[in-house]
């Protein structure tokens, strides 16, 4: 877009140059205008200089279509592969929250086996001996067994936590 700026404002700057002449009052707005002389066979400079120019000008036209068209495409493209790799990262994120969801929910499955057996155990014990009784010939608990399973449950508290 910076070279379409400068080629015009130098087209500019030549046309406006020849359009003022200092320092002769009495000539003729351009040399376009000029009448020719007697002795010219050829067009006169300027018809062939303004051809020249308009040619130009068609041609960076041209180009600059060209470019613009393509700098289009290249912007849709890249669009294009934007949107892909979004849908792409999201796409792999759901499925990672998707496993954390099932370790988690295989850690809770998991923590709620061992307090059912810590529970399970503990009733056991208690059959066996009253609360608040001494171990007896084959077991092995010489403590209340409540603050045993309170002590069980707080550490498979903990484990979970920790996860």
């Amino acid at each position: 877009m910076q070279y379409f700026n400068i080629v015009l404002l130098t087209i500019a700057t030549t046309i406006s140059a020849q359009l003022s002449l200092p320092g002769v009052p009495d000539a003729p707005l351009s040399i376009a205008t000029a009448s020719p002389l007697p002795g010219d066979k050829g067009p006169p400079l300027a018809s062939e200089a303004s051809s020249q120019v308009a040619s130009i000008s068609s041609e960076i036209a041209g180009h600059m279509s060209s470019v613009t068209s393509s700098l289009a495409a290249q912007s849709s493209s890249l669009k294009s592969e934007a949107s892909s790799n979004m849908a792409s990262i999201t796409s792999s994120l759901a499925s990672e929250a998707s496993s954390i969801s099932s370790k988690v929910s295989s850690i809770s499955s998991k923590a709620g086996s061992i307090t059912s057996e810590i529970a399970s155990k503990t009733s056991d014990l208690n059959s066996v001996m009253g609360p608040t009784s001494t171990a007896t010939k084959d077991n092995a608990a010489s403590h209340p067994t409540g603050a045993l399973s309170l002590g069980a449950l707080f550490g498979a508290g903990v484990i979970v936590a920790n996860l």
